[in-house]
């Protein structure tokens, strides 16, 4: 017989199941989707199982048929975001197929789409990753910080090297500054402004290309 399982109030939740091995995987995704949100507003260390247990419309106990804590979806948040774009850096630092201005585009417009299409993710990692010090997701997060830096570093140092960007480009400096606009434009896109991604990206990259670029002498 299939007992409920009762909540530290003393509620009487919903039939106790392995929500792993009975279908609950949609169930899970849109409980981590709700924590994702609740991470965003309120940050990591203010959010409790509570919270999200009550956006998901349900009781706190039912939560751990599918998570053992507030830790397991944060790294799963985390994880599912990072994992994929950590490869991709790591590709583009290690590429030499695209030309550096195209290269340049290509940071923009990658960094600015992670923003539009995980705003959540975004939000817990720029404002809040202090808040999870000392777990894998923060672990998994100064990866990404790494391979972000390797990456648009690389870029440029490929510009300077080829002639196509000044000789005295302050590489450290210029990627700092790139990657700030980045973490700014994914706090105020809105998918509903005036400007798409792309159209975006394309703007940033010609105001930083002309700073870039070695200038020609005029006759």
């Amino acid at each position: 017989m299939v007992r409920a399982a009762r909540t530290s109030d003393g509620e009487r939740d919903r039939p106790a199941i392995n929500a792993r091995s009975s279908g609950g995987g949609s169930r899970r995704e849109e409980i981590l989707a709700i924590a994702a949100s609740i991470f965003a507003r309120k940050g990591v260390a203010n959010t409790t199982v509570r919270d999200i247990a009550r956006e998901a419309g349900m009781l706190s106990g039912s939560l751990y048929h599918y998570f053992q804590s507030k830790e397991e979806m944060l790294d799963e948040i985390i994880r599912n975001a990072l994992d994929a774009d950590i490869a991709q850096d790591a590709a583009l630092a290690a590429s030499e197929d695209l030309e550096p201005r195209a290269a340049v585009r290509e940071l923009f417009h990658r960094g600015l789409m992670f923003a539009a299409d995980h705003p959540d993710v975004s939000a817990i990692v720029n404002d809040s990753s202090k808040e999870f010090v000392g777990t894998a997701a923060y672990d998994l997060v100064r990866t990404r910080d790494r391979a972000i830096r390797q990456a648009w570093t690389r870029v440029l140092e490929r510009g300077v090297e080829a002639g196509a960007f000044r000789a005295d480009l302050d590489v450290e400096l210029a990627w700092q500054a790139m990657i700030a606009v980045v973490i700014m434009v994914g706090r105020w896109y809105r998918p509903s402004g005036p400007l798409t991604v792309e159209q975006i990206a394309d703007k940033m990259s010609v105001l930083f290309l002309e700073g870039f670029e070695v200038s020609t002498p005029t006759p």
